[in-house]
């Protein structure tokens, strides 16, 4: 007796507890200021205070709530359930989805992995690995497999199956034209199965995409040879070849009816009409290449390597200089010395690139067929009659007329012949020869 408690202090089970602030209240008398009597709507505003069904408490007042479309306030305390995914009111209030299945759509669905395949409301099937359900009910393995994550697994190989289900894989998917890809697809007629796929026939193609191949690529000059290729401005298509057109290296690519567009080299048509070549590329034999000294070695379709100075690429893409080396102008420099190179990176100098076809003027730095390397650069053939006979890289000496080189370099034509047309002619008439090549017929091989 005489324990007062102090002021705004209620006392609650021979205890003090000071009094709750605002908006909270003990409204369950435990001595703690639990409840929000600006949400609670079973003491909205005070303790007690009950707000009607549909009603929410919203700032201390009972407010109605009107659900959105889709939602509903299934236990008319002012929260609104999605009937579509709660299975605790599925598809309609009150509807509770059973265990091992979820609520999708406003429909109790068995969950993944799970179905009910025998229909009777339970989702025992593991369709996971039921080989006679794989995945979904009905679903059956071919002979020989299993059932894996809901995949068929341990069966016929890739290109084969039991067609006829007598356990052996003895039918070729890829070419049977009655179980293409899978047993039981049938390529339509002119069509074959390649591959496992139905492909039109030789010679035909569908380029409608109806479904039939109806289009002959070898006379079709808006199809020729595959569809959508285009035969140009007076030509037609034969045998699947477009004919009587522009030549090659060349196309009408005004439609003029001329050919005087040079596809070979036009950054605008580079190897066919409308093809133009990206910035730092230039239009060389039809195909767009990057500029002297820079080359597209990561092949992302630009040219921003640096061939005259990366010692990685240098002059040509993964052409690497050797330890020590820098790339200079697109030669590695500053290891092997002038005209060498260690071109198999075993740390030899062994490569001569004056003269090696295969690495001229650099490592892997490569001829075309029928060039020569002189001096590390690369030389075209000489044409015929004529010969690089001094060996300075070109073909000033004419076989066909040169005594001292007639027909090949070194092939002298003897004392009073000449060389025509590739042949001595002119030599000593018997008996007379020059046996001492003084240049006289002294010697009479008579006597």
């Amino acid at each position: 007796c005489g324990r007062a408690c102090g002021v705004g202090q209620n006392c609650i089970a021979g205890l003090c507890f000071d009094a709750c602030i605002a908006p909270t209240a003990d409204c369950d008398g435990n001595g703690s200021c639990e409840t929000n009597t600006l949400t609670d709507r079973n003491n909205c505003n005070g303790c007690t205070n009950e707000c009607d069904p549909g009603e929410a408490c919203l700032g201390g007042t009972c407010t109605l709530i009107t659900c959105l479309l889709g939602l509903t306030d299934c236990g008319l305390d002012g929260t609104c359930e999605n009937t579509q995914t709660d299975n605790n009111n599925c598809g309609i209030c009150g509807r509770v989805c059973p265990t091992g299945t979820g609520c999708a759509l406003g429909t109790c669905t068995c969950n993944l992995g799970t179905a009910d395949c025998d229909a009777n409301g339970s989702c025992e099937t593991d369709t996971f690995t039921d080989r006679n359900n794989c995945n979904a009910c009905g679903t059956k393995c071919g002979p020989g497999s299993n059932c894996a994550l809901g995949l068929c697994v341990g069966a016929c190989g890739l290109g084969t199956g039991d067609c006829d289900n007598d356990g052996d894989c003895e039918t070729n998917t890829n070419t049977d034209e009655d179980n293409c890809g899978v047993c039981g697809k049938i390529c339509p007629a002119g069509t074959t199965c390649v591959g496992g796929e139905c492909t039109c026939d030789l010679g035909t193609g569908d380029c409608d995409a109806n479904g039939s191949c109806e289009t002959n690529t070898f006379t079709d000059r808006n199809n020729c040879n595959a569809c959508t290729n285009k035969c140009g401005p007076g030509s037609n298509c034969a045998l699947g070849l477009c004919v009587g057109g522009c030549g090659l290296g060349t196309g009408d690519c005004d439609n003029d009816g001329d050919c005087e567009t040079n596809t070979n080299t036009d950054e605008d048509n580079c190897g066919v009409c409308g093809k133009i070549c990206p910035a730092g590329t230039t239009c060389v034999g039809g195909e767009c290449t990057c500029d002297l000294g820079t080359g597209d070695c990561d092949a992302n379709g630009s040219c921003e390597t640096d061939t005259f100075t990366d010692r990685n690429n240098c002059n040509a893409c993964t052409n690497k200089c050797g330890p020590g080396s820098n790339c200079a102008l697109g030669l590695c420099v500053g290891a092997c010395g002038l005209g060498t190179g260690d071109c198999d990176n075993d740390g030899d100098c062994e490569t001569d690139t004056n003269t090696d076809e295969a690495n001229c003027g650099g490592c892997n730095r490569a001829c075309t067929t029928g060039q020569t390397c002189f001096a590390g650069v690369c030389f075209d053939p000489c044409a015929p009659g004529t010969d690089d006979c001094d060996g300075n890289g070109s073909c000033e000496t004419n076989t066909l007329l040169d005594r001292n080189n007639c027909n090949a370099c070194g092939n002298k034509c003897g004392p009073g012949a000449n060389c025509v047309t590739g042949a001595c002619v002119g030599f000593c008439l018997p008996p007379l020869a020059d046996c001492d090549n003084t240049g006289t017929c002294e010697s009479n091989t008579n006597t």
